[in-house]
């Protein structure tokens, strides 16, 4: 079924559902064959022709994304920006699809509504023009490499964390500690080796199911908002923190250090540009302030 952009949306299709879809996400094949159904039982959009603008004419009641972290992150982006109340249910079609383990997967903490209400981000920059969410973790450091890399098509024959691996090595190459103040909750920490800074929920994962945090850290945690601060992995020595992570190893390194907080402020010293990923999509430098949003993402899990 398709439809023009003139028509309604509402009570049509699959539960009156509007799919839009990311022909370009890692695992889009095999995810429309398993959900074909979805293509034919409701009126479906390529991702990359809506918009905030759209959401506001057309007024979907649900919407289910097919893709992975990025197409999430930008549909979502763009309902929350337009106040909108529409419930968002998740497939899978991705090469990591993080925020489906966190939180569709890993979880089950459903309301009385049938649908998830999920903790957000405030990503703020210091410009006050740029306003974003983020719905799964935030990476300081060599993740902004590997995605630089990644969005010049470097490893397209991989998926999930070995791409991660491969392209994270490639940029140890030219990877370098920076000097970086973080304001945990009004407190200043002064870093003169940063080597990684990774934001995120208790329940986090990066990388396909790579868990951030300690298990204290989950559980009745599982919402709460953590960082993780690493230092001294210069160069190759930063292979061994991408390995200690693989291992789970990475919990009882000295140089590794993590914080619940409210807020949080990323202010580099360093001349160089060290960019920021949200949700693994590449983004401007800090400075940045992340803190917990008083908006949820409503979804539920798509069948």
């Amino acid at each position: 079924m398709s439809m023009a952009f003139d028509e309604p949306v509402d009570d049509v299709g699959h539960e009156g559902c509007v799919l839009l879809y990311n022909e370009k996400s890692a695992s889009w094949k095999k995810a429309k064959k398993k959900y074909k159904h979805w293509f034919s039982d409701s009126i479906h959009f390529p991702v990359q022709k809506v918009s905030e603008d759209w959401f506001k004419e057309h007024l979907p009641k649900r919407l289910v994304i097919m893709g992975g972290d990025g197409t999430i992150h930008s549909v979502a982006n763009s309902i929350l920006r337009s106040g909108l109340d529409i419930p968002m249910g998740i497939i899978p079609g991705g090469g990591g699809n993080d925020f489906f383990k966190r939180l569709i997967y890993r979880d089950d903490h459903n309301g009385p509504d049938g649908f998830a209400y999920c903790d957000v981000f405030d990503v703020e920059y210091n410009d006050n023009a740029t306003q974003k969410y983020a719905f799964n973790s935030l990476e300081w450091g060599i993740g902004a490499m590997v995605a630089a890399r990644r969005e010049n098509d470097e490893g397209k024959l991989l998926i999930g964390m070995l791409k991660y691996f491969y392209l994270a090595i490639k940029s140890l190459f030219t990877f370098n500690s920076w000097k970086a103040t973080i304001r945990l909750d009004g407190k200043d920490m002064e870093f003169d080796n940063l080597s990684a800074v990774l934001v995120g929920f208790g329940s986090s994962s990066l990388g396909g199911g790579y868990i951030l945090f300690p298990d204290e850290c989950y559980g009745p945690n599982k919402n709460r908002p953590f960082v993780m601060i690493a230092e001294g992995f210069s160069r190759f020595n930063g292979l061994g923190l991408i390995l200690k992570t693989i291992r789970k190893k990475q919990y009882n390194d000295p140089r590794v250090t993590y914080y619940p907080f409210r807020s949080l402020e990323l202010i580099p010293r360093s001349q160089e540009n060290i960019m920021l990923t949200i949700d693994g999509e590449l983004n401007p430098a800090p400075p940045v302030t992340i803190s917990l949003s008083d908006k949820k993402l409503k979804t539920f899990h798509a069948h």
